[in-house]
Formats: structure tokens, C-alpha cells, sequence
């Protein structure tokens, strides 16, 4: 062959190739574990800001848990929404994957919806829309973007669990009634409530209560995680607080971290102590 025709053929074939390859989209992430599986980016706390608007400007969105609705390619998600550091509502995230970008939506009680794509792996980025608003400068759609700044362990899946060693003994262990209080903070005494603790099918369904001894408890979504010592429990109170304790069942303690955001995000440590067996457990809300 030629110099020319070498040349030539050399060129249509990366032609031919750069037309053949996939590229991922802007934004698409590298590791297609990710995005085949969104709960390992998208649990956490994400603060961002809206610009231009006359309302509040700083957001934080709280991913809690994120489920496959058994669709391939569909999930759905659990959180709290709202101004940063002032409580956050409850939104429930619908959450795709398309052709490998992540897109999450949800809307609010006042008709509000918030369409979010994941860019990389700590960024969400997308759109505020408020029906009939005058508070956005120019009016329509106003650009919403929100930072991963905190990323509490991923729950852990029932396979996952059956794995490690310490699981069988910590189903048993945390069914009581466990007292204690957080360090640092006013009214500071708590109770949590652990009823059941059963498989599922695929996942495991914990029934348990937070609150304040006497002053009523609260249904507390509890979701086992990897600890320092290998096994933990996390949980969000209020869409506002959220608490993470490690299980030491040969002392029967659970410690660990109680974050209020309301506290700029500032950890108090928190230990409970478990009632003795013979304790009947309180009557439930």
C-alpha cells in the first residue's frame, strides 16, 4: 500500500471510530456503578443557593434513603427539603437514570417542583419552578444548584447484612428501650424505642421510636450502617436532625453522633443506655 492510500485509510478508520465510540453526556459519571446504583452518591446533606430571588436564598436538600422501585432504571427516594438551618419539610424524590445522567424531581406542598441532574459526584444542578411567582428576577424557572457536604453511610442491604458476623446478635440485642442524653445541648435527655426488628423479602424493616421521656415519641426510620466497630444504626428526626449510633450489645450501650442542623451542622455525642429485659416497653404513639 501506498503512503497515500495509508494515509487515507488511516483516516476514515478514526472516522469510523469516533463515530462508533460512546461518549458520555456532560455531567455523566465515570463509573457506571454509579449511576446504575444512585444511593451511593445521592445519601447525604446538599446546601446550595438560589440567586436573584427575593425570598430565601440558601437551600439544603436531605437525601435519607434511595429504593429501586424494581424498574430498571427507576428509583425512589425519601428526604427533607428547605431553607438551610430553619427545618426542612418531607419530599418524596422520583430518580431516573438516562443515558447515564442522574435526574431527581419532587415537588412541594405549595406546587413548587425542583428537577435536579447529578454532575460528577457532588454536584446537583437544575431548576426551581414556582407556579405564579413574581419573587424570581425575570420570572420563570430560576437556576438551582446544591453540594454534597455530608454523606452519612448508605444503608446497608439484608445481603449485606447477613455478611457480617455482629448482625445476628444486634436483631436480638436492639428490641427495648434504650435512655440516655446528648452532650452539650439543653432538654437533653432521650428515649428511643425499638419494637421489631424482621426480614422482609429482600430488606429489613425496623420499627422504632425517638423522642423526649414524657413528652411524646416519634416514628423513627431506622436504617442499619457501617460503623467503626462494624455495625450502627442511623436515623432522621423532623427531616431536621439526624442521628448515628454504634452498638456495643456486651455493654448494652448505643453511642454515637446526634446533628441538629438548626446547630450549623455542629455534632453533639449522644449515649443510651438499654432498659433491663424485664421492662415493658412504652405504650406506642
Amino acid at each position: 500500500m501506498t503512503a497515500p492510500r495509508v494515509w487515507t485509510a488511516l483516516a476514515l478508520a478514526s472516522i469510523i471510530l469516533s463515530f462508533g465510540c460512546a461518549h458520555a453526556p456532560p455531567g455523566a459519571s465515570r463509573d457506571p456503578e454509579l449511576w446504575r446504583n444512585p444511593a451511593l452518591l445521592l445519601v447525604g446533606r446538599w446546601d446550595g443557593h438560589i440567586p436573584g430571588w427575593q425570598g430565601p436564598t440558601d437551600w439544603t436538600l436531605y437525601v435519607q434513603s434511595v429504593v429501586s422501585t424494581g424498574r430498571d432504571g427507576f428509583w425512589r427516594g425519601e428526604g427533607g427539603f428547605g431553607v438551610t438551618h430553619r427545618g426542612l419539610g418531607r419530599v418524596s424524590l422520583s430518580i431516573t437514570a438516562v443515558d447515564r445522567r442522574v435526574h431527581l424531581d419532587f415537588g412541594l406542598a405549595d406546587g413548587t417542583v425542583i428537577n435536579l441532574w447529578l454532575d460528577g459526584t457532588n454536584v446537583l444542578d437544575g431548576t426551581f419552578s414556582i407556579p405564579g411567582s413574581v419573587k424570581v428576577q425575570g420570572g420563570g424557572d430560576v437556576r438551582l444548584t446544591l453540594w454534597k457536604v455530608e454523606a452519612p453511610s448508605t444503608a446497608l442491604t439484608l445481603d449485606q447484612l447477613k455478611a457480617l458476623p455482629q448482625y445476628g446478635d444486634a436483631k436480638a440485642s436492639l428490641i427495648g428501650t434504650w435512655r440516655g442524653s446528648v452532650e452539650g445541648i439543653a432538654d437533653n435527655q432521650r428515649i428511643l424505642v425499638i419494637r421489631l426488628v424482621e426480614e422482609v423479602e429482600d430488606r429489613i424493616r425496623i420499627v422504632a421510636e425517638f423522642g423526649r421521656p414524657g413528652r411524646g415519641l416519634g416514628l423513627a426510620p431506622i436504617q442499619f450502617v457501617r460503623a467503626k466497630a462494624g455495625l450502627g444504626v442511623f436515623f432522621l428526626i423532623r427531616a431536621d436532625v439526624h442521628v448515628t449510633l454504634w452498638l456495643d450489645s456486651r455493654r448494652g450501650v448505643l453511642e454515637g453522633t446526634f446533628v441538629p442542623w438548626g446547630g450549623a451542622g455542629r455534632p453533639f455525642k449522644i449515649k443510651l443506655t438499654k432498659d433491663p429485659p424485664t421492662a415493658d416497653l412504652p405504650a406506642q404513639p
